[in-house]
């Protein structure tokens, strides 16, 4: 099951992983979030700020025209 993160929990960890002296391996373990979500996290947040961690409200929509040249 996957498990899906807020944008405050994400803020909360990337945070807390910058003020503790330890390897990202031990902190991901210690707070149950994979090393690569923590890792691409810090990309994100690195790249577009907090913006760039928030996840899409919803799916995205495409004109019938678009799909149907895509096939």
């Amino acid at each position: 099951m996957k498990i899906t993160y807020s944008t405050t929990t994400k803020l909360r960890l990337l945070s807390q992983f910058q003020n503790v002296n330890e390897s990202l391996k031990v902190f991901a373990d210690y707070h149950n979030v994979g090393v690569g979500s923590l890792k691409r996290w810090i990309q994100q947040y690195l790249t577009g700020g907090l913006a760039n961690l928030e996840r899409p409200v919803h799916n995205r929509r495409y004109p019938k025209k678009l799909k149907l040249r895509a096939v």
